[in-house]
């Protein structure tokens, strides 16, 4: 398994941000895959919630873009973006 990408972002962040910044960060890092240039692009990703090994939790929708980080309170883990 490849290692964790953790990134910080503040607090009044929107989900648009933290998933462009996280796709720079990938790249950034050289990650493997390499994600074709035809989806480096922020409408074709969303953040959603994982359990705690990694599998998605369905019982949670993606989140909106314009959503902020301070607005999405829960326990869950905000670990993994996923691509629908």
């Amino acid at each position: 398994m490849d290692t964790p990408l953790d990134i910080i972002v503040k607090r009044d962040a929107s989900v648009e941000e933290v998933i462009g910044y996280t796709l720079y960060e990938y790249v950034e890092d050289r990650r493997q895959p390499v994600i074709p240039q035809a989806l480096a692009d922020v409408i074709y990703w969303n953040m959603r919630i994982v359990e705690d090994d990694g599998s998605i939790d369905d019982d949670f929708p993606g989140m909106h873009l314009y959503y902020h980080m301070n607005h999405l309170i829960f326990n869950a883990s905000l670990k993994k973006i996923f691509q629908f």
